[in-house]
């Protein structure tokens, strides 16, 4: 226990001001950034934008701009949404804790589409996600800009 009552126990979670506690994961399974002096995890990003009723996954990919990284914002949005560009860009400035963690791109993927993990149980391949990724921004950087 910390001096302050607290258990260390890896997980990340914040309080708000009426004392609740919001848990978004494991920090070891969260990807981290720093962007302009201040580090940002992918899962704080990820739980917030699965909190839009019209986001099925999500997913927050760095990429490096050659001075630190961009924030990527990978969307699958729900069976038969009408969930658009405009409409995550707004959702992201308002909800998001800080201006550090608005995304300079957005991708739509279908989860289909998207490159997977082997075994029983798939999930989403965070690296392999990261390379497609990378390479679409180097292909085009202004391809999914949000200009934010």
């Amino acid at each position: 226990m910390s001096e302050d009552g607290w258990y260390k126990t890896g997980d990340m979670v914040s309080m708000d001001k009426d004392g609740y506690l919001y848990h978004f994961g494991r920090l070891s399974n969260a990807e981290r950034w720093k962007i302009n002096s201040r580090v940002v995890y992918s899962i704080s990003m990820e739980s917030v934008l699965m909190t839009h009723p019209h986001v099925r996954f999500s997913m927050v990919i760095g990429t490096d701009n050659g001075k630190g990284h961009d924030l990527n914002y990978v969307i699958e949005p729900a069976p038969d949404s009408t969930l658009t560009f405009e409409e995550i860009k707004k959702f992201s400035v308002e909800k998001m804790y800080n201006s550090q963690e608005w995304p300079t791109r957005i991708f739509f993927y279908s989860y289909d589409d998207m490159p997977k993990t082997s075994g029983s149980r798939p999930k989403v391949h965070r690296k392999a996600m990261t390379e497609v990724i990378a390479k679409r921004v180097q292909a085009d950087p202004s391809d999914g800009a949000t200009n934010l």
